[in-house]
């Protein structure tokens, strides 16, 4: 497997970290404010959660509002994890700016999927398709701003080992 997984062409079946980020109370900050104030701050947040996960060739597969589905390879989850800590840290920052009462919660797991170009005959995208993904977004915060599965867990430690 490459690091750059935008090489891929074809699904295929990889073990990727997969992580889906979202900010607590979007809702009630967005209430008071104009559709212009949301579009520039979600802006803003796109292009500095996207400066911290590409540093480290992850990949944001897609943005969703104020949340966002990430992935990086096998050979990049050390460099996965530290990025998904600094963009906590940088995040929830950016959010004090704002005076937003928020903070940025992750939840990440490790397994494989099926990964690729997926969409439209006119318009494709790089999206993920499997039971780690499902098991990714079913994991419960707990009162965590970041949670690791215990998959993902194991798989450090193993390579710490």
């Amino acid at each position: 497997m490459t690091t750059n997984l935008r090489q891929i062409e074809t699904p295929t079946e990889c073990s990727l970290l997969i992580a889906f980020i979202d900010l607590t109370h979007f809702s009630k900050f967005s209430q008071d404010k104009t559709d212009r104030e949301l579009f520039d701050f979600i802006d803003s947040l796109y292009e500095l959660i996207g400066r911290i996960i590409e540093e480290e060739n992850g990949e944001i597969l897609k943005f969703i509002g104020d949340g966002a589905l990430i992935v990086f390879p096998e050979e990049r989850l050390h460099e996965g994890v530290r990025a998904l800590h600094e963009l906590r840290e940088e995040v929830n920052t950016f959010l004090r700016s704002y005076q937003f009462d928020s903070i940025l919660r992750i939840k990440a797991h490790f397994g494989p999927v099926i990964y690729g170009p997926l969409g439209t005959r006119r318009e494709k995208h790089f999206d993920v398709i499997g039971q780690n993904v499902n098991e990714t977004a079913l994991l419960k915060y707990n009162g965590k701003e970041i949670v690791f599965s215990e998959e993902l867990q194991a798989k450090l430690k193993a390579l710490l080992s």
